[in-house]
């Protein structure tokens, strides 16, 4: 954009892109940069109809109180911006398309990064987190990711995120939702950020029925590498094929495995996912995996069992209520809620399996005597949460008794007196 831009009403300069960053030229004899945006430092690219917004790459870990960070930066465009080296939009419209893009080929490792052809397109594509609909536009080398979230309906989101940076994938059954409804959970290394939250596990809802569009499941098999064509199932089948139509349950994991070589993981045979909430209220369902736990839909939180260093339990006794669990990871905890009493021996005996440390379990459930085995009964009683035992005597009874006997001894005592006296 050749042409002065101002904020406050105090006049920055003239706006630039450069090679490595976008800058805001002095327009004084100085020419010199007064502010800089690097484009690797951005995280996404949204566009209405006459703005442009960009989202920075945020890290408030390291921030002392005092300190702020840039985390947006917006961009409007009036009908007479010009930007400098890029076709000219005749309409509002289509300027803030060409800038918009422009910052997208950029944002990715601070270089000009072309996509190349398209490998194929998953159009009009449900997401649990974050929530909307999307369309995937699958390249070689990345994939881009367009559309409208529920919370901004009017800004169109895009993200650029390298296949490189998709490091698994979970596929899980949500037939509790809706018969034969399929979760595919696509864990990236570098995690996007929509408004406030940042989603490191993109939630793709597969329903069992057929897609519409006419040109799902249409691989172009020349925009693939050598690596993507030469890549097998496990029975020894070509994972990419030109026509892949039919089930979306099927072919959707299949395609973006082709495309990044990740393994797709699946929840442990036998063990159902459970039921809760997490810290902030939202329900979910937490799936057992071999090597971690995940929680679903949204914000997807995927836990690795190696980095777990405790899980306590609580309110696991007594049968009325629920429960909660806590794990403790490294730095930080995840604490899920609302645990029906009857599924919380699957999710104890899946700890105890995989010799995760774990606390809460120590609380004898109250009970009758006839639940204890008839040599401990005799010893331990049955034990409330306060740890005294039900068979003990009430200590209030005993006080009322001792006080009522002082005052017949005294009584007794009084009435001997009077006799002597007469």
């Amino acid at each position: 954009m050749a042409e002065a831009r101002s904020d406050r009403c105090v006049n920055w300069g003239t706006a630039t892109l450069g090679p490595n960053a976008f800058q805001i030229i002095d327009d004084t004899d100085a020419k010199k940069p007064v502010f800089e945006l690097p484009y690797k430092k951005m995280q996404s690219v949204a566009k209405t109809k006459t703005d442009v917004i960009i989202e920075t790459k945020c890290d408030i870990t390291d921030l002392e109180d005092d300190e702020c960070m840039l985390c947006e930066v917006r961009f409007t465009l009036p009908p007479t911006a010009v930007i400098a080296g890029k076709p000219e939009g005749k309409t509002t419209g289509e300027k803030t398309h060409i800038l918009a893009s422009h910052f997208e080929k950029k944002m990715v490792g601070g270089e000009d990064i072309e996509l190349g052809d398209m490998v194929t397109a998953l159009r009009n594509i449900t997401l649990l987190a974050p929530r909307g609909v999307f369309t995937f536009e699958l390249h070689g080398k990345q994939f881009k990711l367009e559309g409208r979230t529920s919370k901004n309906a009017k800004a169109v989101m895009e993200w650029l995120v390298p296949m490189k940076t998709l490091m698994g994938m979970y596929l899980l059954d949500a037939s509790h939702k809706k018969p034969g409804l399929l979760w595919l959970c696509l864990c990236l290394s570098k995690a996007i950020r929509s408004g406030n939250q940042t989603h490191s596990c993109l939630v793709v809802e597969i329903g069992g029925e057929e897609v519409d569009a006419e040109d799902f499941g249409q691989i172009n098999l020349e925009a693939l590498t050598e690596e993507q064509k030469k890549r097998k199932t496990k029975t020894g089948d070509v994972m990419l094929t030109a026509d892949m139509r039919g089930d979306p349950g099927a072919a959707i994991p299949r395609i973006f495995q082709g495309l990044s070589g990740a393994d797709i993981i699946k929840p442990i045979a036998g063990k159902d996912p459970i039921a809760c909430s997490d810290r902030a209220g939202k329900m979910g369902h937490l799936y057992l995996m071999e090597k971690s736990i995940l929680f679903v839909p949204s914000p997807a939180v995927s836990i690795r069992l190696d980095n777990i260093e405790l899980v306590t339990f609580d309110g696991i006794s007594g049968g009325a209520g629920t429960a909660q669990v806590v794990f403790k990871v490294k730095a930080t905890t995840h604490t899920f809620a609302g645990l029906e009493k009857a599924d919380v021996p699957n999710l104890v005996a899946y700890v105890k399996a995989k010799n995760l440390p774990v606390t809460g379990l120590e609380v004898q459930p109250i009970g009758p005597l006839s639940d204890l085995d008839s040599s401990d009964a005799s010893d331990q009683g049955s034990y409330s949460m306060s740890g005294v035992s039900e068979d003990s005597e009430d200590p209030e009874p005993k006080a009322k008794k001792a006080k009522k006997e002082k005052k017949s001894k005294k009584e007794k005592k009084e009435k001997k007196s009077k006799k002597e006296k007469k």
